[in-house]
């Protein structure tokens, strides 16, 4: 089976694994896992990369975009669609999203050139931007969550450098997400590869 973009992934209880992904024709992809490997592709048409949440064992959400622009979305909860419908939100960039707990979900986008929007569902979607300042767009976004209320939002800058904002309650400035290696028998760290360092 050829897709024709970058797959997104989630686990979700014991065992099960949902991977998405955009086919020829521009058509959804779905790959999933519960003791073996089953394939699906949907009428909803994608541009781009989806992604993919999981906000509890038994529910995981998928956000694409549609047409090149449209933000859509749709959930499977116990095993059963939701109706796919339109956030409303023009992006230009792949989305990206993240759920630190039960009911929370937190999704990423480039709006125009120099814009990052978030929307965000906590019983009800809000919206808002996301500062900027101190970064650029070189990528689409990433988002990875921890712990209950801390997100971390990273970007590929025009530089090429790792790009590192933080939310614990409020955002933090950006900063490069720097990278060493640690150099074996010496004991000290080596500025340029493996592992990342928060900053």
């Amino acid at each position: 089976m050829a897709i024709a973009s970058s797959p997104a992934a989630v686990a979700h209880g014991n065992g099960l694994i949902e991977v998405f992904y955009a086919l020829a024709g521009n058509k959804l992809g779905h790959t999933s896992w519960d003791g073996s490997w089953h394939h699906k592709s949907y009428s909803d048409e994608i541009s781009g990369q989806p992604a993919v949440a999981a906000r509890s064992a038994t529910l995981y959400d998928v956000f694409w975009k549609y047409k090149a622009s449209n933000l859509k979305h749709a959930y499977n909860q116990d095993g059963k669609w939701s109706d796919t419908v339109s956030l409303d939100t023009v992006i230009t960039s792949d989305p990206a999203a993240v759920s630190w707990g039960d009911g929370r979900l937190d999704v990423f986008y480039r709006q125009g050139a120099q814009t990052m929007g978030h929307k965000y569902w906590n019983g009800s979607w809000g919206a808002d931007t996301v500062d900027m300042t101190g970064a650029t767009f070189g990528s689409s976004p990433a988002v990875a969550s921890w712990a209950n209320g801390r997100l971390d939002l990273f970007l590929r800058g025009t530089d090429g450098t790792v790009q590192h904002k933080a939310w614990d309650g409020s955002w933090h400035a950006w900063g490069e997400a720097r990278y060493y290696r640690l150099v074996r028998g010496e004991g000290r760290l080596h500025h340029g590869y493996y592992g990342i360092v928060l900053g």
